[in-house]
């Protein structure tokens, strides 16, 4: 799945001031276009706490992301070593990062559901 969006932003430059700017963006796969609407949205309503209030929350958030759309998906002997981990690093917590729900688990779970054709053991 490739979307293609259209970014505005406003770059305060000195020469630039108030100059807006067209990028466009190819967005490949379901994670990445879900991590760009997410903090588009986060921006938007000034409330970070789905894509990661802190600079570690959201490199967390990247990770767990990255995660499951690598290993979560990768081979029956990847994808039962994935589960796993994931088993532990959710043993003694409810949400993968900081203690809310946020797109990491959201991605995290619909890949999990996708593949729940799978035997995990």
């Amino acid at each position: 799945m490739s979307v293609v969006v259209m970014i505005v932003q406003l770059f305060p430059w000195r020469f630039f001031y108030n100059a807006t700017i067209f990028l466009s963006v190819l967005l490949k796969g379901d994670a990445q276009v879900a991590r760009h609407v997410a903090r588009i949205a986060a921006a938007k309503l000034k409330d970070k706490t789905f894509v990661g209030e802190s600079v570690l929350s959201a490199t967390e958030v990247d990770h767990w992301i990255r995660f499951s759309c690598g290993k979560l998906q990768g081979n029956n002997q990847e994808h039962t070593g994935a589960v796993k981990e994931l088993n532990s690093a959710l043993a003694l917590r409810t949400f993968l990062v900081d203690k809310c729900l946020t797109l990491a688990d959201v991605v995290v779970w619909s890949i999990l559901q996708g593949e729940s054709s799978r035997s995990y053991f």
